[in-house]
């Protein structure tokens, strides 16, 4: 399990364009049944990693990252970096079964950043990651969805701000 989390990590951070953060001393925070939650002092970052099951079976990981400036981002990506053999695929973003958006996503080694564009966008996503009981990832092309509990993101998401509460 630490070698998929050391991947995990990796991976997400990899794909966030954040080479600088490889370089510096990722940290364990918190280690939880569901989640992890990893801190980067020097980038005054801390951010959660969720592993789960697609529903084809694949494994998944889903990251949610936040700095001590409240600036914040997501990302997902399958830990097979061969399961996605395009470059890009129709996301649709789903709340306890209701669409939120369609966007196109690029991916790298099969991961992708969340693609909110618009501030509204972002305020949907927190509403429904507030409210609702799951989140689904919908991919048209891929032919998968990844499907999320959310009772498990929103601790995380409080273990991060504990996380950065520890950050000077």
């Amino acid at each position: 399990m630490t070698t998929l989390i050391k991947t995990i990590v990796t991976s997400s951070i990899l794909s966030c364009v954040a080479l600088p953060v490889v370089a510096q001393n990722v940290e364990v925070f918190e280690k939880a049944e569901n989640y992890n939650v990893m801190q980067v002092a020097a980038s005054k970052v801390c951010f959660a990693v969720h592993a789960g099951k697609s529903e084809d079976g694949s494994d998944f990981t889903y990251a949610t990252y936040k700095t001590l400036d409240n600036d914040r981002w997501q990302v997902a990506g399958y830990t097979d970096d061969n399961k996605i053999t395009s470059k890009s695929d129709l996301l649709f973003i789903k709340f306890d079964g209701r669409n939120l958006m369609a966007r196109a996503v690029d991916f790298s080694r099969s991961d992708f950043v969340l693609p909110f564009t618009e501030d509204n966008d972002l305020k949907g996503f927190d509403a429904g990651v507030t409210t609702a009981k799951t989140m689904s990832f919908v991919f048209k092309n891929t032919n998968d969805t990844m499907n999320i509990d959310l009772d498990i993101i929103r601790a995380a998401r409080a273990s991060v701000d504990t996380c950065l509460e520890g950050i000077k």
